[in-house]
């Protein structure tokens, strides 16, 4: 896990970064301490792009694929989303660091999540495969689940049924051999065809897993006056096809423009140290509302209106007065804060008796028009 994220407003922003690394393989894991995930590109660029979640893409590592990137650039670009654009075209192209046998690697991943999910939830059923008739029931039933709620899931730019279907074909890759290793029992016929369709919507679903990255793009092109920031999704490239979706600033909302606190990993307690409560608390209302009579209209209602009501509020006492306190912090005052802010949330995971997933050294950077990158702390 990674805790990190840049502070914004009209002077310049902030970065700060734990370099803490989780490797994990199945239960167990391992922590690395001095990890640098801030990335910096050669001169006369003026952003940086920081990265969480999987340490890799397409099995090669995202710093080398982010440095070969910087590599393949040549002169400023206009805008922080012409960064973006440039980056993605360069993961489909030749020049990208990965095999061919990496991209179809990712789908073969991707089934094999699929069908493990399907297999825990036949489990939990209790249906045992020597009743033949329940258990033929109980996995139509399930495959039929899986289609109705990937055709419900929004697809990735890009991506349809039909792309996904022809991708699939070329790169040879079905459901079969994990089918195979996980219902040795036997299964029927339909499930399988039924299952299989859903993997088509799966296979260009923006579902997020564990082996996704994220990459924050943030700073100044050449035509941003004030500084920008993006978030982009990369679950990977398959047959030459990126599977990746932009999020733009990721922020709590504030009066005034050109603010921001965005969040690039592992931020509930910063969350609750502007919003004043932890995002949890308004779920936790919500649903114990909604859980005293469910089946009347009009509770959904109240309760979504009590949660725009404690909005409102911590809005006013809380995310107002820290935003124009932002916006007048001078560059070297947004880079204390920044780091003050990730000091927070190291601090409540230590505090939580969780595993240690966030920690390490912090590294700090600022960004702005007259100096352009300057690291205040860096391992």
């Amino acid at each position: 896990m990674t805790t990190q994220l840049s502070l914004l407003n009209m002077t310049g922003l902030s970065v700060a970064s734990d370099t803490l690394a989780t490797i994990r393989n199945g239960s167990a894991f391992k922590v690395s301490h001095g990890n640098s995930k801030i990335f910096e590109p050669t001169a006369n660029h003026m952003f940086v792009v920081y990265h969480s979640g999987s340490s890799a893409m397409n099995n090669v590592p995202s710093r080398l694929i982010v440095d070969s990137w910087f590599r393949s650039l040549t002169k400023p670009l206009p805008t922080i989303d012409a960064y973006v654009a440039n980056f993605k075209k360069f993961l489909e192209s030749p020049k990208a660091p990965h095999t061919k046998s990496s991209e179809r690697e990712v789908a073969i991943a991707l089934a094999a999540d699929m069908v493990e999910l399907t297999r825990e939830n036949i489990n939990k059923t209790g249906v045992m495969p020597d009743d033949s008739k329940a258990w033929n029931e109980a996995l139509i039933a399930e495959a039929k689940e899986a289609l109705a709620y990937y055709q419900a899931a929004p697809q990735l730019e890009g991506w349809s049924e039909a792309t996904s279907k022809e991708v699939l074909q070329r790169i040879k890759v079905n459901l079969r051999s994990q089918l195979k290793i996980l219902y040795p029992e036997g299964y029927p016929t339909r499930f399988a065809s039924i299952l299989q369709k859903a993997f088509c919507l799966r296979l260009g679903a923006g579902e997020r897993n564990n082996w996704d990255s994220f990459l924050t793009f943030t700073g100044f092109g050449t035509n941003d006056l004030y500084p920008q920031s993006r978030r982009l999704f990369i679950r990977g490239v398959i047959d030459g096809k990126l599977q990746s979706e932009v999020e733009h600033e990721v922020k709590i909302e504030a009066e005034g423009q050109h603010l921001g606190i965005v969040y690039g990993a592992q931020s509930d307690a910063i969350y609750g140290l502007v919003q004043g409560y932890r995002k949890v608390v308004e779920s936790h209302v919500h649903n114990t509302i909604t859980s005293l009579i469910p089946e009347f209209p009009e509770v959904q209602a109240l309760a979504t209106d009590v949660v725009k009501g404690m909005q409102t509020i911590t809005g006013k006492d809380f995310v107002n007065p820290a935003f124009r306190r932002i916006a007048n912090l001078s560059i070297s005052e947004l880079a204390e804060t920044a780091k003050d802010m990730v000091n927070l949330q190291i601090l409540s995971a230590k505090l939580s008796g969780s595993s240690e997933t966030v920690g390490g050294e912090i590294e700090v950077l600022t960004i702005d028009k007259i100096n352009g990158i300057r690291w205040q702390t860096r391992i």
